[in-house]
């Protein structure tokens, strides 16, 4: 149980079968076994829900419960109102690092952390676990500053679906504006647009490939000598097959 199965499906008229049809795959959950997965509760040497004093330095690590089968385990980071990031381990710890993409912010800091787990190497996760806290100090160069509330100063991050974007510099002044994204779905691409609030042109349309990964951090390509304004840039998945994109963020950026 808790495998992924190909699963075949054929027809039966008059006592005569027709010949199976494509195959379909899913995973068969084993009702006596949990799929809910948390930070460990428990005193000793992997005690993390509740845990404080850790550190972002490459040794640290926080640790899921086991759940058997599994073969990734996604860890969930949020303060709330201001920060949020994914990030997945094919083992139940995770070690704190230095994160290129979406680093945890600067200094001494208590998230909520969440986990799930997959069977299926993070094609499908079962629904996330309890949430607990852990007190984590990041020191590093490349921490991304505090912020207190959405919608002020030149970064902020939305959130949606478990998914988190971040556009910066916003106002925009030289050109170039950074787009972050975690949490997005697998075997995906992702699609920004850009349209003036003024005259509802569009004035930017990208076609950006994630490689399967959660995460991603590009420059948006925007047109040379812009008018300032308002604009609004829309952020869209679309997966492997073709699917009708969903609109996963729409966020107003400024040109000044």
């Amino acid at each position: 149980m808790n495998k992924l199965l190909n699963v075949r499906i054929r027809s039966r008229v008059n006592g005569m079968y027709s010949p199976y049809g494509p195959a379909c795959r899913l995973t068969l959950a084993n009702p006596t076994s949990s799929c809910v997965s948390q930070l460990v509760p428990t005193p000793g040497a992997t005690f993390s829900c509740g845990a404080t004093g850790k550190v972002v330095n490459g040794t640290h690590k926080i640790h899921a419960t086991s759940v058997s089968g599994a073969n990734r385990y996604q860890f969930e980071f949020k303060l709330p109102g201001t920060y949020l990031r994914t990030i997945s381990s094919t083992t139940t710890a995770l070690v704190l690092n230095a994160w290129a993409t979406s680093p945890l912010v600067c200094g001494t800091r208590t998230y909520n952390v969440r986990i799930r787990a997959s069977f299926d190497n993070g094609l499908t996760y079962c629904n996330y676990g309890p949430m607990c806290t852990v007190g984590i100090t990041n020191n590093t160069a490349n921490c991304t500053p505090y912020l207190p509330t959405f919608g002020g100063g030149g970064e902020h991050m939305a959130t949606q679906d478990g998914a988190a974007m971040s556009l910066y510099p916003n106002p925009l002044l030289d050109g170039r504006v950074t787009l972050e994204l975690s949490g997005i779905p697998r075997r995906s691409q992702v699609s920004a647009s850009m349209s003036s609030t003024l005259f509802g042109k569009r004035v930017m349309a990208q076609t950006i490939a994630t490689d399967g990964a959660e995460e991603l951090s590009t420059l948006l390509e925007l047109p040379e000598h812009m008018a300032t304004g308002v604009y609004v840039v829309s952020i869209t998945s679309t997966d492997t097959s073709g699917q009708a994109g969903k609109i996963l963020f729409v966020e107003r950026l400024m040109v000044e």
